[in-house]
């Protein structure tokens, strides 16, 4: 004996993944978020650490030579890639499952929409 899934399971089943998805996708926007920031304060140190000119007329002072591996930034630009990779996949995710849910949700009001009884008949139309 098989269950036979209901319109009204799939919209709730379909419903509890799209708020999960939601869930994730503000999840990874504060990850992606706090890992843009560390790659911006890292590249500021970089930056301060070699003294780069705010104008492009001043010389780069290279007394104390700092190579990039000699900082975390490699590691900073893995952790942004990551995040965004995370963050994009969640989005495309969380937007499938709303695009259904709203498709389902739709063909649900047309179902009740063409199961209007005829008042004259207590008849279901066809």
């Amino acid at each position: 004996w098989k269950h036979k899934e209901t319109m009204e399971d799939k919209i709730q089943k379909l419903q509890t993944v799209t708020e999960e998805a939601a869930s994730k996708l503000d999840e990874c926007k504060v990850n992606l978020d706090n890992a843009i920031q560390k790659l911006d304060a890292t590249k500021d140190r970089l930056r301060k650490s070699i003294n780069v000119p705010d104008a492009p007329d001043q010389k780069i002072n290279t007394n104390s030579p700092l190579l990039v591996t000699d900082t975390d930034l490699p590691e900073v630009i893995d952790l942004k890639m990551h995040a965004q990779e995370e963050y994009d996949v969640a989005k495309k995710r969380y937007e499938t499952n709303l695009r259904y849910l709203n498709k389902l949700l739709q063909t649900k009001k047309g179902d009740e929409n063409n199961t209007v009884t005829d008042k004259n008949t207590n008849c279901v139309p066809l």
